[in-house]
Parts: C-alpha cells; sequence; structure tokens
C-alpha cells in the first residue's frame, strides 16, 4: 500500500546501564529496520534532553543506577515541552508510576522483553493517532480557528504518515490484523491530510472520519495490553474517558450547504481520475450473477464493492439514444460480473457500516436521469438495489457521476461511462 509519502525510520531514545539487557534491546531494535536508535547508560550525559525531544519514542528505565528521580524528571520535562511525546517507563514495579504523565508502563517480564521493539511502534501509532483524535474533537467551527488548526492538524499528519508506512513494513508479512489496521488507519490519515474545499468541507469530512479512527486507536490499544506486563496509566485512562464524554455530548455535525452545491463542489473535485472503461458497464451478455472478488489487500470481511449494470436491456452493447434503460446501483461484498464494480475505500466502508441508510445520486449532463436521488437500505446486501431511468439524450459516451451521501453530506465519488447509439428507423418501402 502507498501512504502517499516517504517512509522515515522511527527515531527511539533508550536509556539502560545494564551492560546486557542494553545489548539485548541493541540487538532488538537494530534487528528491526524501522528504527534508528541513541542508547544512553545513564541520565547525565550531554546532551540526553535534546535527542529525547528529538526522538519518536523514549524509554526510560526506573532502574538506572536506582536514580529514579532522574527519569522521573526527564518525563516532566518531556511532557512540558512535547506534549504528544511518547514516553514509555520500563520497570520492575510499574504499580509504583501508574500516575505518571504518560500512557504506559512496561514491567519487565519476558513477555515485555520478547516484544519490545513491537511494542515501542504499536505505542508510536496508538499515541499519534490519539492526538489527531483529540485534534478532531477539539476541531471549532469558525472558519478562522478552524483554518488554523486544519493546519497543524496537517503539519502533524505528513511525518505521522512517514512513520507509519515504515511500521506497516514491519507487521505487512508477520501480522496481517495489524497490518490490515494500518491500511485502514493510513487511508483515514490521508484522506484527513488532502481535504479540497473551503473551511465547512474541512470541518464536515474531518467529523465524519472521526468515528472510524476512535474505532481504530481503541483496537490499537487493545492489541498493546493483550501483552502481558503492559500497563495502562492513570493518564491516558483519563484522557479516554474525557474524549468519549465529550464526543457524547457533542451534537450531530449537520453540512449546512445546500444540496446541489455540495454535490457538485463533491463531483468536480476530481472527477477525472475515476473514469470507468466505456465497455465495462453493458459488455457482458452473460446472466446476472456474482462472483466472489479475489482476495487482495483488504480482505473479504472489509471488501464492500459498489455496483451498476443496466437491467434487462434489449441491446447489451451501448444505450440508444431516447429510450429509457433501467439503471440499477448497489453495495454488496460480492462483484457483480454484468456490469461496472469499484472497490470502496476502507474509511468508505467503515462509514456505510456505520450507517443505517445511504442516499444515492446520479447526474449526467448527456442523459436525463429520474428520479436524481434514491434512499439505498443498509447494510448491504447482494439482491439490495436502487434503480434510475436514465435516457441518453447523445450518441458517444456516456458518463455518470454517482454520488453516496451520508446525512447530506458526500462521503464517496465515482463515474461509470457507457455507449450510446441514435438508432434511425428503417425507410418505409
Amino acid at each position: 500500500m502507498s501512504f502517499g509519502v516517504a517512509p522515515a525510520k522511527i527515531n527511539s531514545l533508550v536509556v539502560e546501564d545494564d551492560k546486557d539487557d542494553r545489548l539485548h534491546i541493541a540487538r532488538k531494535l537494530k534487528s528491526t529496520p524501522a528504527f534508528q536508535p541513541v542508547f544512553y547508560n545513564n541520565y547525565q550525559k550531554y546532551p540526553l534532553m535534546q535527542k529525547a525531544l528529538d526522538a519518536d519514542i523514549v524509554s526510560l528505565d526506573l532502574e538506572v543506577e536506582n536514580r529514579k528521580a532522574e527519569s522521573l524528571f526527564i518525563c516532566k520535562q518531556l511532557n512540558k515541552r512535547s506534549p504528544d511525546k511518547s514516553v514509555i517507563f520500563f520497570t520492575f514495579r510499574p504499580q509504583d508510576v501508574l500516575g505518571a504523565p504518560i500512557n504506559f508502563v512496561l514491567e519487565k517480564s519476558n513477555e515485555v522483553w520478547a516484544a519490545y521493539d513491537r511494542l515501542l511502534l504499536m505505542i508510536v501509532v496508538h499515541d499519534r493517532s490519539l492526538s489527531v483524535l483529540r485534534d478532531i474533537v477539539e476541531l471549532s467551527p469558525e472558519p478562522k480557528v478552524l483554518k488554523k488548526q486544519y493546519e497543524e492538524i496537517r503539519e502533524r499528519l505528513s511525518p505521522f504518515l512517514s512513520s507509519l508506512a515504515t511500521i506497516y513494513k514491519v507487521f505487512e508479512n508477520e501480522n496481517k490484523t495489524v497490518a490490515r489496521r494500518y491500511r485502514k488507519l493510513g487511508r483515514i490519515l490521508k484522506k484527513m491530510n488532502s481535504v479540497a474545499g473551503d473551511e465547512r468541507k474541512v470541518y464536515f469530512t474531518l467529523h465524519d472520519l472521526r468515528e472510524p479512527l476512535r474505532g481504530l486507536v481503541k483496537e490499537e490499544l487493545d492489541e498493546i495490553k493483550k501483552v502481558e506486563g503492559v500497563f495502562v496509566t492513570d493518564k491516558l485512562k483519563k484522557e479516554i474517558d474525557v474524549l468519549d464524554e465529550s464526543i457524547a455530548k457533542q451534537e450531530p455535525v449537520k453540512d449546512t450547504r445546500g444540496l446541489a452545491e455540495r454535490a457538485l463542489v463533491y463531483a468536480a473535485d476530481t472527477i477525472v481520475d475515476s473514469l470507468k472503461s466505456v465497455s465495462a458497464l453493458l459488455s457482458s451478455n452473460k446472466p446476472a450473477d456474482t462472483e466472489q472478488a479475489p482476495e487482495t489487500e483488504q480482505t473479504i470481511e472489509e471488501s464492500l464493492y459498489i455496483n451498476a449494470w443496466f437491467h434487462d436491456y434489449e441491446d447489451k452493447n451501448a444505450l440508444t439514444v431516447d429510450v429509457a434503460a433501467e439503471l440499477r446501483i448497489n453495495l454488496a461484498y460480492l462483484r457483480r460480473t454484468d456490469g461496472a464494480s469499484e472497490l470502496l475505500p476502507s474509511e468508505t466502508a467503515a462509514l456505510l457500516n456505520a450507517a443505517g441508510a445511504v442516499d444515492v445520486m446520479v447526474m449526467s449532463p448527456m442523459a436525463d436521469i429520474d428520479p436524481l436521488i434514491e434512499t439505498l437500505e443498509l447494510p448491504p446486501k447482494p439482491d439490495q438495489f436502487v434503480k434510475f431511468s436514465v435516457i441518453a439524450k447523445q450518441p458517444g459516451q456516456i458518463d455518470l457521476t454517482v454520488l453516496l451521501m451520508i446525512r447530506n453530506e458526500p462521503i464517496y465519488r465515482t463515474v461509470f461511462s457507457c455507449e450510446a447509439v441514435k438508432v434511425t428507423a428503417a425507410p418505409v418501402a
């Protein structure tokens, strides 16, 4: 999967004075291409604080020279100067420091030792994702404030995507569940990072992506907690409770733009990049049926398709100008073989799976379409579809723009294309 950015290694700072333990950690981190590790064997060495500020994650051994106070001091300084920094304590007595201003404490258990490098990577993903989620919850609807907030979010998203691209490669072959979660996360972050349009569209788009992101943050935390010896701090528990409470209190976000404005702006953003094969929509002479889509990067569980086909149309090769044809559109976990089919991005599928219905709009300057909008009930089913009457007004290629909308906000746009011919009646002898 492409994350749209160049991969970047994870800068890690580890403070550990036990020579054998330090060598063990060094071997773990250096065997993983994702890391750019730096090691310190005490808390006095210069310039530890600057190296800690530059690192993506900092691991502090509380038993180093039995100087617990120094590690706590470093932690507090990092929290003041870089509050979103991933900092972990590594200790024999995790219960003593669960009140520290960090998210995780790792016990020096066999399980943690074995998973140490992978845990650091997952903690980086969790902490940065949680930070983005918090930023979205705190978004202001006031345009000037929102513009500044979005600029700040984007400044953090690019380096996060670079780190995520590297971390994904580590898990790609060894843990499909984690890799799949990072693919979903990457798609959501890329969409957040590239919202086109005015502040209103930014606001509505980010809010629509909030729940899918929130679900992935919870999954990441659950995965980390599976390792025996990982402790969640009081600070993280409180932050999650506050976020949940804030989300529960927020009113549902409604798009205040007119329907035509929303639809046209959304369709015009990047309409040409989704044109489908001219012959795909009408090329098959097979009876309507479905086939199981091959498993690709997205698994069957998340492979949701939008299908479009003309039902019982006499001429399977083209529409006929001025003659109505019945267009059917559905969402299903199966790809149809008698029309056009497109795999939906996982973040779009997540939005649809959480909704009870989706509005489907079909538009074309080259055809008369009735009705303009139909509502498709969810969850997706192969035999559940919406119908449109399409009358081509001219011969040649007919582009049909399809919008999927939830609560009047477009969440997905594509274009299906077909051919139309003009039939001239034969002269009467």
